[in-house]
Formats: C-alpha cells, structure tokens, sequence
C-alpha cells in the first residue's frame, strides 16, 4: 500500500502512535492499536507491505532485528 492508503488505515484502525525503526538495511513502520499491539510495515521504497503484530514494541523490535534481507535473487530457500 501506498502512504495515502496507510494513513487511511491508520485513522480506519485507531491506530493512536506511529513509529519508524530500521535493522539490517530494513525500514520499518510501527502503528500502535487501539488494543495495544503493534502492527509491522516493512517501508519499501515509499511502499508499506504489512507483516505481523506483535504484543508490544520491544517484541515488534526483535522480530524486526531477526529478520535479514537475502544479498542475492531467490525463487526458493
């Protein structure tokens, strides 16, 4: 998604904080909801692909910092 249809799902969510993170060459984008998860974007190139929620933001953080990106093409691991 884009950023206008992210900051349309942020105000559909409720999301109340947003923040950015970046580990291993990786921008990420926090958005804390309403029932205290926090949402994981990976920021590509101005595009937001959503991963995963996690409990909290020390949790969204280590998920965030075990994940590498490959240095070469691949179809299948």
């Amino acid at each position: 998604m884009n950023r206008q249809r992210l900051e349309e799902w942020i105000k559909e969510s409720g999301a109340t904080e947003t923040t950015t993170f970046y580990a291993n060459r990786i921008n990420y984008f926090f958005a804390t909801l309403p029932d205290g998860w926090t949402a994981i974007f990976e920021n590509n190139n101005g595009d937001y692909i959503p991963l995963i929620q996690a409990a909290d933001r020390a949790h969204a953080e280590s998920y965030c910092i075990l994940r590498e990106p490959l240095p070469v093409p691949a179809q299948r691991i």
